[in-house]
This record gives C-alpha cells, sequence and structure tokens, in this order.
C-alpha cells in the first residue's frame, strides 16, 4: 500500500533559512504543526506559548490543544517541527515583539519596520489560517485551482476528495497507523472520543510520548533529517563495530601469549626429562 504523501516543507516555504520572510517561516510551521500533531486547523489560531511544553529530552514539544475547553487534550511534535517554531518565534523576538506565555503561538501578520505593528499582536483568525494554507499550497503547485464552470458548480464551490485541512489529520493518522500506535492512543493524539476507555484508559504522560515516538521517523517531512539521524546510527553502530574488533585482537593477542607460555613451559620440562 503506497503512503500518502504530503508536500515537502521547502515547496511551500523556505523555513529555516533567512531566505524565508516572516510570512513563509509562518505558513511553514503552521503547515508542519498540522501535518505531524493531528490537531484540527481551529486549534491552532487558539494556541498560545503556554500549550507549548519543551521536552527537552526529545528536543520536541508537548502541544495542549482546546487548553480552556472540555475538549482539552494533548499531543506532541517532531523535533523537526519544534525548531521550525522555533525559527518562526525568534524572528518574532529578533523585531521586538515581546513574546509572554499568553502570546498566540501564531499571530498576524506585521510590518518588522514599524514597531507599531510589531507590538501590536492580533492572533490569526481561521478565515485567515485558511486562506494562507490554501494559497501557499496552490502557489506550490501541489494543488491547481479549478475555476467554476457549468459542469463544476455546487452553491459557488469546487468540492475536492479530502478536504484541504483535513487532509494533514490524514496524513497524520495514516503514519500512526503505519507505526503501530497503540490504537486507543491514536485516537487520543486526535481528539477523539474512546468510548467507555474515556473513563477507564488514562494512560501517563511518558506512555503515551513513547507511542507518539514509534512513528517520529514518518511524520519528519525533510528527508535531510532522518538521513542525518541514520548517519548517526551507523557512525554508533561503526564505533561498536571497532571496538569489538579492538577487544578481540587483544583477547587474541592474549590467547597468542598464554599459548606461548604453555609451548615454553612445556619445551622446559621435555629439556628436564631430558637431562634427567
Amino acid at each position: 500500500m503506497a503512503q500518502p504523501s504530503l508536500p515537502k516543507i521547502e515547496a511551500l516555504a523556505p523555513v529555516g533559512t533567512e531566505i524565508g520572510t516572516s510570512l513563509s517561516k509562518r505558513v511553514g510551521a503552521i503547515i508542519l504543526l498540522l501535518a505531524i500533531t493531528g490537531v484540527r486547523i481551529r486549534a491552532v489560531f487558539d494556541l498560545r506559548l503556554e500549550n507549548l511544553q519543551r521536552v527537552s529530552e526529545f528536543n520536541l514539544y508537548k502541544v495542549t490543544a482546546y487548553s480552556d475547553s472540555r475538549e482539552r487534550y494533548f499531543t506532541f511534535t517532531t523535533p523537526e517541527a519544534a525548531k521550525v517554531i522555533d525559527i518562526y518565534l525568534d524572528y518574532r523576538k529578533r523585531y521586538g515583539e515581546k513574546l509572554t506565555p499568553k502570546s498566540p503561538v501564531f499571530r498576524d501578520q506585521f510590518d518588522r519596520n514599524d514597531p507599531a505593528s510589531v507590538h501590536n499582536v492580533t492572533p490569526l483568525k481561521l478565515r485567515t489560517l485558511e486562506r494562507l494554507i490554501s494559497r501557499s499550497i496552490e502557489k506550490s503547485g501541489i494543488r491547481t485551482v479549478e475555476r467554476i464552470t457549468e459542469l463544476h458548480s455546487e452553491e459557488g464551490k469546487i468540492r475536492k476528495n479530502v478536504r484541504l485541512t483535513a487532509g494533514f489529520r490524514k496524513f497524520f493518522d495514516t503514519q500512526l497507523i503505519y507505526a503501530k500506535v497503540e490504537p486507543r492512543t491514536k485516537e487520543l493524539f486526535l481528539g477523539h472520543s474512546i468510548g467507555l476507555d474515556d473513563n477507564y484508559f488514562k494512560p501517563g504522560e511518558d506512555y503515551v510520548l513513547h507511542e507518539y515516538l514509534k512513528a517520529a521517523d514518518s511524520l519528519t517531512i525533510n528527508e535531510e533529517n532522518r538521513l542525518r539521524k541514520e548517519l548517526v546510527e551507523l557512525t554508533r553502530k561503526n564505533s561498536i563495530l571497532e571496538s569489538m574488533e579492538i577487544r578481540h585482537k587483544v583477547e587474541i593477542e592474549a590467547i597468542r601469549e598464554d599459548m606461548e607460555s604453555k609451548f615454553q613451559q612445556i619445551v622446559a620440562k621435555i629439556d628436564i626429562a631430558k637431562v634427567n
């Protein structure tokens, strides 16, 4: 079964480089967050910095969605996504915005040369968020713009097989299935009810994080990150082989010396026997 593909982040916005504008950094961070957390788009514009909790051991974020409602639940980012979010936040700080726990994770566009614009922070609205994602994907060539014709009209809308933002959740869900994430935990990542288990299944955060990490590689969009991880693993294995080789050489030398010692002892005994 072919895995569903997701547009490369580089094609949507040159995040992580100084070439990127504040707009591209923001859009890249939004798209990556949607793709690797499974949150619905309406949860994104409501996120505050206090809803991002750094997990230093794995260099990623724990994300709490709908923190002020009964729908509250948490999920995680990949290290790649945490880095992209940090780049966007650092961009805002670099131009004078004072970030606080109550600051929105994603804000309106601002003029970096206008202090008033920088400090007048307004959270992104849902319609703006959807429009940004749609335009970025169309601009990248991932999705083409279709004009309404007589053959294509349903109250002025052209329907797609998968709703734009729902496609990110479908991608996330599929990657968790391939990674064999525990089914009930997978549903928790998607903010779904699990029936009676809502009252009885209360996994600890460490367990949930462990389940998420099963899919972390599959959720890493940029191939460079995955290749770098593979390089680190190959280097580790090579070091183990080298240490085994050194240890074996030492063991072989010890055996050889022991054999030589025993040989000399036997020769000495033979010489003594001849004399006697």
